[in-house]
């Protein structure tokens, strides 16, 4: 098990326009594993890939903390891999459940100075850091890809931001696996876009720097804040601190 070095608080809440919960998380500083992931609307099954993910992430950082270190991309991006392959599989001995997809935003601890980041779809990790967030994911989404390519916005621009490029359940699924440092920052937050696109930047900067103490309150907090402001859809909020002194 990974030396606990942090505190952490996972928060879920139900958007008032759906019947269930969409969306699963996982938080857990002894193994040094946290993940947020978001069933896609609209979909079938989107519960189920949602808590499949999770429970296959689980599973599968529970066998890398076995593995030798350093640990290199080609292993981070097979476990990324092998969690879309559950889903896949899943969907095509489940025929009702055939298309289940989901975004997916993971954190596993190498060691203090290393982590890394999993990531499929447009839930999103931020560092919290004292002039505001930083965003340390780029959402896989249209709008974003056409940004990217130079490409102005098309006619549905409006839509661009709801439409992934890649998620977990996708036949062309793509790994996106990174490593990254996170002691210049004060704390992380993952989310789902049900907080992340209802409230901006500024706007969760000022909330995060409130309640720097307790990740439980930051938790409770940004929810409440994000209802306020509108979001119908699930939230799914961690919080992770550093314990003093670490």
């Amino acid at each position: 098990m990974t030396h606990r070095t942090y505190q952490s608080y996972l928060a879920t809440a139900r958007g008032s326009h759906h019947s269930r919960i969409e969306d699963r998380g996982y938080c857990d500083d002894d193994l040094g594993a946290y993940a947020v992931a978001d069933g896609i609307g609209g979909i079938g099954g989107g519960h189920v890939a949602s808590d499949l993910a999770i429970k296959t992430f689980i599973r599968e950082v529970k066998s890398l903390k076995s593995v030798s270190k350093p640990w290199s991309p080609e292993i981070l991006n097979s476990l990324l891999v092998r969690i879309n392959d559950a889903i896949l599989n899943y969907g095509q001995e489940h025929s009702e459940y055939r298309g289940l997809g989901t975004t997916f935003t993971g954190v596993i601890v190498e060691h203090s100075s290393q982590w890394w980041l999993l990531h499929a779809g447009d839930s999103r990790l931020y560092c919290l850091e004292e002039t505001g967030i930083r965003p340390l994911t780029t959402d896989q989404t249209l709008k974003t890809e056409r940004q990217r390519m130079g490409l102005p916005a098309d006619s549905a621009a409006s839509r661009e931001k709801h439409i992934l490029t890649n998620y977990l359940g996708s036949s062309s699924f793509y790994p996106e696996t990174s490593r990254f440092d996170p002691r210049p920052c004060s704390g992380l937050l993952l989310c789902t876009d049900g907080l992340c696109k209802s409230l901006e930047p500024n706007r969760l900067h000022t909330l995060v720097h409130a309640e720097m103490r307790s990740p439980e309150n930051l938790c409770t907090h940004l929810i409440a804040e994000a209802k306020t402001a509108g979001s119908t859809d699930d939230i799914t909020v961690i919080v992770i601190f550093p314990l003093s002194g670490s």
